[in-house]
């Protein structure tokens, strides 16, 4: 009998647990969303998923056809910026002239030099990957 009330604790507690485990798992997921949709970035147009766990769909296709997700968002979005999912973050990439201009002509302030060159060598790199994976396999 003793062994029984043993077993039936040991069940009650991982239960417990594994009840505590889902309930933190889903209020971080709300969360998540939440601090998603109130992001500046929800009102620039997409390309590929948008959503809090999808977008990660999109970021793991950007990491073998960043090209053709970068050129699929010129030809729909030109004139405006869109936005990219890779892993780590959002890629927001403008196109057009007007935009261009205004990019411009910011104030060193506004924009991060660091940054840019940042994510060009990233880029470069990327595809000098691209590259080097497709002679590889051809």
């Amino acid at each position: 009998m003793e062994s029984i009330d043993v077993r039936i604790e040991d069940f009650t507690s991982r239960a417990a647990a594994a009840l505590g485990v889902g309930v933190v798992t889903v209020l971080y997921l709300v969360r998540l969303y939440i601090r998603a949709y109130k992001s500046p970035l929800h009102a620039i147009p997409t390309v590929g998923y948008s959503g809090v766990l999808t977008s990660y769909i999109t970021a793991v296709k950007y990491l073998f056809y960043a090209q053709d997700l970068v050129q699929e968002g010129y030809v729909k979005y030109h004139g405006e910026p869109f936005k990219v999912a890779t892993m780590g973050r959002w890629l927001v990439l403008v196109s057009g002239t007007q935009i261009m201009e205004d990019v411009r002509k910011a104030k060193e302030d506004q924009l991060s030099n660091v940054e840019g060159l940042t994510e060009v060598q990233h880029s470069l790199l990327l595809f000098l990957f691209e590259a080097n994976c497709h002679r590889l396999y051809k």
